[in-house]
Formats: structure tokens, C-alpha cells, sequence
């Protein structure tokens, strides 16, 4: 006979909560802030294995955009991101991104009104990654587009150009109000 186990609540007011600081609620009745879950690293590369394999490289990399921006929007939502709103991105942003557990912003730099440069460094994606051909961070561009959409009340898009994954010392990224033009160069030109 195997012996029955008692589930234990746990309570994470005050605490990293799985990677996140939850803000405690003072009242009676308690915010629902979700469920934040652990994604080790090596998960993120089978991820992007399995979408690869499933849907094609292409679709598989836009998932997993997708996914990073709802996650990105998801943190904002249950992190109270409405005592951020209005604030410099370049202040906010860093803070915000250290509790994603995906790397450390060391710059933010506003462009213009529609265009903010971010650099990252220890980058656990392109870790998870190895060394690839091109910039690889797929669920991290998600997250930075979705994070910097909530915290700025416009539509971001999210581009790469530069990847710890292809031997850069950093990740650099271009975030883009949308609908913007884009030109990616082809290879060569």
C-alpha cells in the first residue's frame, strides 16, 4: 500500500515567488496574482526543438514570440504594472525584466518615440541555445514586446540584432511601436 501524502499550501506573500516578486496585499481579501511557474533552461530548447520539428523554424520562432509577448503581458497584469505606467522605460524596464530570471538589461536606450534599443547580457536563453547562425531569442523578444506594450499603453514589436548565441558579447534588441516598417537585409547584402 503506498502511503497518501498531504498536499501543503504555501504561502510566497513577501518572498521570490517562483522567480517573481509578488506585491502583498494588505486587505482581507487576497489578489489573485496566478501562478508563476520554474522553465529551466534546457526547457526552452526543447521548446524551440519541438516547434521546429512540429511547425517549421519560421512558424516555430514566431510561437515562440507569441508566447514570450503573453507572458510579458501576463507578468505586467499580476504585477501590479499600473504603478509603472508613465515612467521612463529606461528605469522601469531593467527593474521589471531581473524578475524574469532571463538575463540582465545593462542598457535601455529610447531611439524615438517609436523605436527603444535594449541590451542584454547573461542571456539564459541564447545559454540554452548554444551557438547558433543568427540571433536566436525568440521567447525573450515575446517578452520584451509584451512588457514594454503594458508598460507603455502602445503595440511594441520585438527584433534582434545582435545574439550572445551567435558570439556576441550581448544581446541587443530593437523594440518598434507597431505597426512599423521593418527591413531585415538579407543575407549578403
Amino acid at each position: 500500500m503506498v502511503p497518501q501524502t498531504r498536499k501543503k499550501e504555501i504561502s510566497f506573500e513577501h518572498e521570490e515567488c517562483l522567480g517573481m516578486k509578488m506585491v502583498k496585499d494588505n486587505s482581507e481579501k487576497k489578489k489573485d496574482h496566478g501562478t508563476f511557474i520554474f522553465m529551466p533552461e534546457e526547457a526552452i530548447k526543447s521548446l524551440r526543438s519541438e516547434l521546429s520539428n512540429l511547425l517549421g523554424e519560421k512558424l516555430g520562432s514566431g510561437v515562440l514570440f507569441r508566447f514570450g509577448y503573453r507572458c510579458g503581458e501576463a507578468l505586467m497584469e499580476r504585477t501590479q504594472s499600473n504603478n509603472f505606467k508613465g515612467k521612463d522605460m529606461d528605469k522601469v524596464l531593467p527593474r521589471i525584466w531581473e524578475q524574469t530570471g532571463l538575463g540582465k538589461i545593462v542598457s535601455v536606450e529610447e531611439i524615438s518615440e517609436e523605436e527603444v534599443e535594449i541590451v542584454q547580457k547573461e542571456s539564459a536563453e541564447a545559454k540554452a541555445l548554444g551557438k547558433t547562425e543568427k540571433p536566436s531569442c525568440d521567447l525573450t523578444r515575446g517578452y520584451l514586446a509584451g512588457i514594454a506594450s503594458m508598460l507603455s499603453n502602445k503595440k511594441f514589436y520585438c527584433l534582434e540584432t545582435d545574439c550572445i548565441s551567435e558570439g556576441k558579447d550581448t544581446c541587443k534588441f530593437q523594440l518598434l511601436m507597431f505597426p512599423h516598417k521593418v527591413y531585415v537585409p538579407k543575407k549578403g547584402s
